[in-house]
Parts: C-alpha cells; structure tokens; sequence
C-alpha cells in the first residue's frame, strides 16, 4: 500500500474482501501450525525417504533465549520476505527481463550464502556432495527452487501484483504438512486439515476482492457518465477538462493514475505485441496527460473560438500502420471544422512495445488548415506519436499505453 501497488479501499466491499481473506489465511496458517488435534490417517500406504528408526520424529527441547531468538528471527525473516516480493514488482516494471534478473539475485545469493556458511562450517566433508540425497536436493532447489520459482514470482508480481504473490504462501505450509505425511512418515492432525481449508477459503477471498477491484477500476474509466461527472471528459462544453488534455486538478490526476495502475497490474495480456488483434481496430482516447495550457491552447485558439472534439486511433497490423485522428469543431462556422489526420507506422521492439515511425499528416479541410497554419508545428509537436509505445493493459474493450515522454493513453474501443 505504502508504495502504490495496492489500493486498500476498506470503504468498499472489495477492500473489506482483501483484508478479510489474508486475516483468515493468516489464521488458518496458525491453526495448521498450533493446533493438532487427533491424528488423521490419509494415506493407504507409507513412505520414509528418511528411514526413521521410530515412527514419530523427536525435537530436542530448547532453551528460553534460543527459542526468543528464533521467534525474533524468524518475524525478521517474514519481514524482509515481504520487502523483496515488493521490491520484486517494482524491479519487474523497470526491468522486464525475468532471466537475467533472476540470474543476478542467484549470483547474489549465492556469494551471501558462501560467505555465511563459511562463518559456521569450514570442514571440507560438509561442502562435498555424492551421488545421494544431498546433490538431488541441491540441484532441486538450486533450478526449481531458485530459479523457476524466482522467475514466476517476478512474473506474476508484474502482472498481478506483490499481494497476488504473497498470498499464495500459506498454501506452502498444507502442501508441506500433505508431503510430509506421505513421503517422511510424518504423523498428519486434524488441525492441518482445518487450517488447510481456511487458508484455501481466505486465498479465494482475497483473489475475489482482487476480481472486483479489477471490474471496478475498468469500471470507472470506462464510464462516460462518470466522466462527464468528474469533469474529466467534456469535448462539447465550455468547462471541463478534454480528456485531462487542458489540466486536470492533482487530486483528480492522482485518482486517475491510481486506477490506471490496478489496471495495468492486472493485464489479462501478458503479452500484448504477440496478441496484436486485439490492440487491432478503431479505438477512442478518454484520457491522457498530454496537455495544451497557457500559450500553447492561445496560439492553437482552442479556448473560444475553436474546440477540440473527439480523438480516434485506427489501427492495421497487416500494414504495420496507425492512423490518429484529431477532431476540432469551429463555433457557428461549419467550414472550419475538421480534423487533424496523422499517419504512422510501427515495429514491434519487445514482448510489450512498439518503436512508432512518423509518416504523415495534414489538416482538412483547407480553411481550417489557414487557421493553424502559422502554428501547425506546434500543433504537430503535440499530437506527434513518434517515439516508442509501452502497452501496459489491453482487452477486447480498454487500451492503455505509456510513450518514451511519460504520457499515459486510455483508449476504448469503438466500432
């Protein structure tokens, strides 16, 4: 929350969902760990891959300081988990290259972990491995524990969040109390059990208060109505603020982005230029924090004597071109009103961007050309989409994109 990635919200009943369900995932991890209860017999038959001599597994008593000891360093441990799943969505959204960061966080890691170890055990029989156990589980942790797994994570923080992350951990307490019992021989409670089931029932709450979250912010961007309301659409009008393209308030801005960014961490197309029918087609821009203020609006005469209308993108990737379309209307004078046409083309640069190429462009008709004439540079130099182009959210109906001067473009889809 305290860096953006997730929106509390406890006002509504998706906020409400996401507290609600990580408290009982928490709480059924307690109950799973804690509580026992009678012994529950799951499996028809038993397996030891550690051949215990007895059956149940000793634990040797600990004394009051190292057992405070722990507890605190294992709150640290959870704390600094925490911190790096964060720092993991924030590295991903700078740096989408999953391989190579993960390969340099192992290296790391790995560098840190010597070090330590050596600080405890320097005899050479420790650090040799044979042909047993050790080298298997040294090699399943090292590619899927430390590898894989670090991948995916990283992965899905940048697609869906750091909660979305975390909130699968718990699961990782019943599928070890489930292996355990069948392959170590260990005994299963009724208490795993029921702390299983409340850590299931809590994740599907927290990813249903994650849905609604989704529905609601695609929601909000999407209605017209809402638009109109909060002054953020208003091309017909005297008031108003055109799309965010003649100033928006920072509150009005912050919320704005809020939502852009939930929607971004929820792209249901993870990889948009290689899903290009459905960035494909007719699509109207409802906001943007391109701006025209002050001299520039005055040159333009977009203050009273001519308005901006509606903006269009037509998108062919056949021809790997695009076709922007500004509309301006001239009060009482039919003659002057037209539209500014932009053409360009595009080359896909990565799995989620495009380096777009200026072609073209010119005013119709003639009279409104005459009117931004002396101008038209300026005018261009705004609506200029050259440059590359991040497409950081896309579905059948709402686009939003991030271009190399730091402008952000909602677009919905239209026939």
């Amino acid at each position: 929350m305290f860096i953006r990635f997730e929106n509390l919200s406890f006002d509504k009943v998706s906020g409400k969902a996401k507290v609600m369900g990580t408290m009982i995932c928490v709480g059924g991890a307690m109950l799973l760990t804690i509580y026992k209860g009678i012994e529950v017999h799951m499996w028809p038959i038993k397996i030891d891959l550690l051949h215990h001599d007895n059956e149940s597994t000793t634990h040797k008593k600990l004394v009051g300081g190292t057992f405070a000891l722990g507890i605190v360093l294992a709150v640290t441990s959870c704390i600094c988990y925490s911190l790096w799943i964060v720092l993991l969505a924030k590295v991903s959204k700078n740096y989408p290259c999953h391989y190579s960061s993960t390969a340099l966080m192992s290296l790391m890691g790995s560098i840190q972990s010597v070090l330590f170890a050596l600080c405890f055990d320097r005899q050479v029989s420790q650090w040799r491995l044979g042909w047993d156990r050790r080298l298997f589980v040294v090699l399943y942790l090292g590619t899927l524990g430390s590898g894989i797994v670090v991948i995916l994570m990283t992965w899905c923080s940048q697609k869906r969040g750091p909660l979305f992350v975390s909130v699968f951990n718990p699961l990782i307490l019943l599928f070890v109390a489930l292996a355990s019992s069948l392959f170590l021989n260990e005994t299963l409670y009724l208490g795993s059990i029921l702390g299983g089931l409340l850590i299931i029932m809590g994740l599907y709450v927290v990813l249903w208060g994650k849905g609604k979250d989704m529905k609601a912010s695609k929601a909000i961007i999407l209605s017209k109505g809402a638009l109109q309301k909060n002054d953020l659409e208003a091309p017909n009008q005297d008031q108003g603020i055109n799309r965010g393209i003649f100033g928006v308030s920072s509150d009005k801005k912050f919320e704005i982005e809020e939502l852009v960014k939930q929607l971004e961490s929820q792209n249901p197309t993870f990889e948009p230029t290689s899903s290009l029918d459905k960035v494909a087609g007719n699509w109207k821009l409802i906001y943007s924090t391109i701006s025209i203020l002050g001299s520039k609006r005055t040159k333009l005469g977009l203050r009273d004597f001519i308005t901006l209308g509606d903006l269009y993108q037509n998108i062919d990737i056949s021809q790997g071109k695009a076709v922007n379309v500004i509309k301006f209307n001239a009060r009482g004078l039919s003659l002057l009103s037209g539209e500014l046409r932009i053409e360009a083309s595009f080359k896909i640069a990565s799995k989620s961007r495009v380096d777009i190429f200026y072609n073209n462009s010119g005013i119709t008709p003639d009279q409104l050309m005459n009117v931004f004439q002396k101008n038209y540079n300026l005018l261009l130099g705004i609506f200029n989409p050259e440059g590359w182009l991040e497409i950081t959210y896309v579905d059948e109906n709402l686009r939003i994109g991030r271009d190399d001067k730091g402008n952000i473009f909602v677009l919905e889809r239209v026939n």
